[in-house]
């Protein structure tokens, strides 16, 4: 999955209260809950709930004016990538991201999983790495990587990235999965 962790546990939180109107101040939907109805995106589509969770998506984009920047390209990519699939408008707003916020991981990350979907595994091998500047280490940008290196039948270097993963005690499942394939 490409879901950062907070966001998973936000998303899980949000899922756990029912979007009960908690977060709702004098009627008007809050920042907090439109982050939420994000999160709960990708909660949902964890969960096997993807048309619920595509709702919160559209819910979110709805409101994204009554948010941060750097919470409106999240939400802003969030649908495009989930509820719209037009990955050329996820892409795009990725790359405003990561030049409006150069030192935040995700948007190189969620870059490496769009161009590893669409075979474009050497811009993933970029992608992934410039991710891995940003936050040095990261399992997810780890996993992408080695999926891109697969991609582009460098399986050697895939094999010696998710391995190393893997004994750090982080990997992800697809990271363990990649792991077996290369074996």
């Amino acid at each position: 999955l490409e879901i950062y962790q907070p966001v998973l546990m936000a998303g899980f939180l949000a899922w756990l209260l029912g979007y009960r109107g908690l977060y709702r101040r004098n009627g008007e939907v809050t920042p907090l809950r439109l982050l939420l109805l994000a999160c709960g995106l990708a909660a949902r589509t964890a969960l096997g709930e993807a048309a619920r969770g595509e709702e919160y998506a559209r819910q979110a984009y709805e409101h994204r004016a009554n948010v941060s920047e750097r919470e409106r390209l999240f939400i802003t990519y969030q649908y495009h990538d989930r509820v719209t699939g037009d990955l050329k408008q996820a892409a795009d707003t990725l790359d405003v991201w990561k030049r409006t916020f150069p030192n935040d991981f995700q948007p190189a990350n969620a870059l490496a999983i769009i161009h590893n979907r669409l075979g474009r595994y050497e811009q993933g091998v970029l992608e992934a790495k410039d991710a891995l500047v940003r936050k040095p280490g990261h399992p997810f940008a780890a996993s992408q990587l080695g999926h891109a290196y697969r991609g582009l039948g460098r399986y050697d270097e895939a094999r010696v990235v998710a391995e190393e993963v893997v004994a750090r005690g982080v990997a992800t499942v697809p990271t363990r999965r990649l792991v077996y394939q290369l074996a």
